[in-house]
């Protein structure tokens, strides 16, 4: 039931109001009446409320008073005004603080009704939305995450914004880095010991490495390696403290970590802190890509890189494809300064042979889902970048490009998010009995995998893993209709090795064990027969 107060000077009115109208059929409970505007607001200051319905016009603090309060505090409340007046002032006026409905005395019973229940409808949609919202909110937080350490996001007033709307506790003016977390023999765990699933593995790790100890916060970031064994690890402290102090604190929370993990998976990591940043805006002004310094690392001396090692910059690249699909033009040119930046100490030949990678692979991938580059943007010419003599030349052209690539996306974007939608469901549906992971999902798309599982929930509004659960399940079900087969022949058929762990899943899916929907449905075959 949504809250409605009724606020009128008149008794009379304010009783009849309360008792004539049928307010529980409307979705709506009677939780609170008052004589004037002033005890209102205190009182919605104290107590949730949806709606008020208010008389205009009283004594010490009117109707509009009220509404003028609610705007100006920008309170999720809808305020509907009753008011004998018909003076187009007070009209004006209640459309400059958002009221919802404006009555006139005599008010009819059958239009209150009407009113309150588009209100509802409205109440409704809201309470939805926010609940999409807040599911949305860790996947929201992880992409802010590492938009800002990959540099995309670099304007302070649009961090501290972002850090503000999604009610992180990150202060910008304190310490942080960035931790590598390497996994050793993480695959041959996986495929020896592992029952639950890749998702349900990283899931669990990252929930381990993040927390808050000894006033500093750890993020994780998602894995940016090939061969998914390395998580990056965002630390921020809460406090202002020492280069030294910072570093001796994450190497305690890891010497935790390390004992969590090896107890808890048999596993055994290792860990590399990078740089240590006076605060987030240093971090994010260093124009080094943290993922880019460790394929440089794990590559060599980068003066000496050949083409062969361009290849260790797919998932970068996938960030490309990702913001340009976003229709993100802010976010898209950061990536490439930064970028450009990162690489600029090679020769022009190297750095050459990198933007044409970039720009090839973009183009294999947005011709995937329809898109021609020479199209959308008419500056896209080969020639252009094998002629260019230096650097800055070449990221004025990659620029100039991105621009317009992402420009022309923004304006075809439904189309094309249905087609990537489309080829992602369909990748599912080919490979559900495998153990597939959202980051192979997103690998198949070439987008980053935190931005693809945004968006894979807002195309759908379902999560990456419920998702494929039910794709699962459905399958199950039909096997589970032919009796050659056993239960665990039917969990390995659709993607689970435990068949322990499949029947859990799958009465969650159906309220019965597999035991119980085969013997139901048999049973129904047969009476069907009779």
């Amino acid at each position: 039931m949504y809250k409605v107060i009724i606020v009128d000077d008149e008794s009379v009115i304010r009783e009849s109001l309360a008792n004539l109208v049928d307010w529980p059929s409307l979705g709506f409970e009677v939780a609170a009446r008052f004589r004037d505007g002033q005890e209102a607001i205190d009182y919605i200051t104290k107590a949730p409320v949806d709606v008020i319905l208010t008389d205009i016009k009283m004594t010490f603090v009117s109707g509009l008073d009220v509404a003028k309060y609610v705007h100006e505090n920008k309170l999720p409340i809808k305020v509907v005004l009753i008011s004998g007046y018909k003076e187009f002032e007070f009209a004006r006026q209640a459309i400059s603080y958002n009221v919802v409905h404006y009555l006139l005395k005599p008010t009819r019973l059958s239009e209150i009704n009407r009113i309150f229940k588009d209100i509802k409808l409205q109440l409704d949609k809201e309470d939805q939305e926010k609940r999409q919202y807040q599911e949305l909110i860790p996947i929201l937080q992880e992409q802010f995450l590492f938009d800002l350490v990959m540099g995309a996001i670099r304007d302070e007033k649009e961090i501290k914004r972002r850090i503000a709307l999604l009610g992180m506790d990150i202060s910008l003016g304190n310490r942080c880095c960035v931790i590598s977390v390497k996994l050793s023999q993480f695959e041959q765990y996986l495929n020896s010991q592992w029952e639950y699933g890749k998702d349900n593995f990283y899931t669990a790790i990252r929930n381990i490495l993040r927390g808050q100890q000894d006033n500093v916060n750890y993020f994780p970031i998602y894995d940016m390696q090939d061969n998914q064994s390395v998580i990056q690890v965002l630390a921020v402290s809460s406090v202002d403290t020492s280069e030294d102090l910072l570093r001796q604190g994450v190497e305690r929370h890891f010497d935790a970590v390390k004992q969590s993990i090896e107890g808890l998976f048999g596993l055994k990591i290792s860990i590399d802190i990078h740089r240590i940043y006076e605060n987030i805006i240093e971090m994010v002004a260093d124009n080094k890509s943290i993922m880019h310094a460790v394929d440089f690392k794990n590559t060599g001396n980068a003066q000496a890189m050949d083409v062969e090692a361009i290849d260790k910059f797919s998932e970068p690249y996938k960030l490309f494809m990702s913001y340009i699909s976003a229709g993100n033009i802010e976010a898209v040119r950061n990536l490439f300064d930064g970028f450009m930046a990162e690489i600029g100490g090679m020769d022009v030949r190297t750095v050459r042979d990198f933007v044409v990678k970039l720009f090839a692979m973009l183009s294999n991938k947005l011709e995937e889902i329809g898109v021609n580059m020479y199209i959308a943007s008419d500056r896209f010419n080969y020639d252009d970048i094998l002629k260019s003599k230096n650097i800055e030349a070449m990221r004025r052209w990659g620029r100039a490009v991105l621009d317009d690539i992402t420009a022309y996306m923004s304006r075809y974007r439904e189309a094309s998010d249905k087609k990537v939608i489309q080829q992602a469901k369909q990748f599912m549906m080919k490979n559900y009995y495998k153990d597939i992971s959202l980051e192979d999902v997103a690998d198949y798309v070439f987008l980053s995998p935190v931005y693809f599982s945004r968006f894979f929930k807002e195309q759908t509004s379902e999560n990456f893993v419920d998702y494929l659960i039910s794709i699962r399940m459905k399958k199950a079900m039909e096997l589970l209709a032919k009796p050659q087969y056993k239960i665990y022949d039917v969990a390995s058929m659709v993607g689970y090795k435990s068949a322990k762990y499949f029947s859990r899943l799958f009465k969650d899916y159906t309220g019965f064990t597999p035991s119980e929907y085969r013997h139901n449905f048999l049973e129904g075959s047969a009476k069907a027969d009779e």
